[in-house]
Formats: structure tokens, sequence, C-alpha cells
């Protein structure tokens, strides 16, 4: 069975090695106080999709491979996240949802900045990956099937 490792703090914890697991390969993720200067990296998860191959498995093609990068913590104090893509490229755009789950969020030299104030449940979507797609998401926002 894996275990987290966190590094504690009176008011934060944040899980920064997870035994057996490798990283995700798309983003790094940090979390500070946001009444400190001192960042603590966070184990970035990930999960992928598999390829989509009609007949032969309920993936579909149009969402083959897609994935998701989290992070888990403990907060009980205002905090700041930082997402950065491990490649190097520069993020240009992110999108919280739900908005109002988010105190701010905005892209700084290439990267993603999000404040909270009380601990919430979160997406932050990076450069549309997933709002500029179609995922079979309607305009009033209901699904109508897959793409």
């Amino acid at each position: 069975a894996s275990r987290a490792v966190p590094s504690r703090e009176d008011d934060l914890v944040v899980y920064s090695n997870v035994v057996g697991l490798e990283p995700s390969d798309q983003y790094s993720l940090r979390v500070r106080k946001l009444s400190d200067d001192s960042w603590k990296t966070a184990f970035a998860f990930i999960t992928c999709c598999k390829k989509g191959v009609k007949g032969e498995n309920a993936y579909y093609n149009s969402l083959s491979y897609w994935s998701n990068t989290y992070i888990n913590f403990e907060m009980n104090v205002p905090v700041e996240v930082e997402a950065s893509k491990v490649n190097g490229d520069p993020i240009q755009k992110a999108s919280p949802h739900p908005k109002k789950n988010v105190d701010d969020c905005f892209v700084e030299n290439g990267k993603v900045y999000v404040q909270m104030k009380k601990p919430k449940l979160l997406t932050i979507d990076i450069d549309g990956n997933m709002d500029d797609q179609d995922t079979g998401k309607t305009k009033n926002g209901r699904y109508k099937g897959p793409p």
C-alpha cells in the first residue's frame, strides 16, 4: 500500500511524495501560506484516459489520452497554489471551476497562481485543455453525449 509523506506545518500539510507512484509528467505544483514566501512542493498525481477504440472499449476516441493532474493538501490558513508545466513551456491562460471556490486565479511569468482562503474542491483548466474542447457539453451546460 502506498503512503503519502506529509510536509507538516501547523496550518498547512502538503504531501510531497507518494511511495510507489510517479508524479505527473505534465505539471508541477507547489503550495504556500499567503503569509509566507516559502513554497512546499506537492506530489502531483495524474490520471490519464486510455485510447478510445470504437467497438473495442468504452473510451471515446476524441478523449484519448486526456490527463488530469491534481494535488491534495490540508489548510487552516489562506494559501496560494502555483502550477507550471514540467516541460517548461509557459502557461497562457487559466480558468477555475467553479470560480466561486477561489479568491484569485491569474497567470504570471508562464505559471498559474490560485489563492484560496478556505478549503475547497476545484479544478483549474489550463490553456483551454477542457474549456475549449468539444466534450459533449452544450452551451446551456448540459451534457449531450460524446462528440
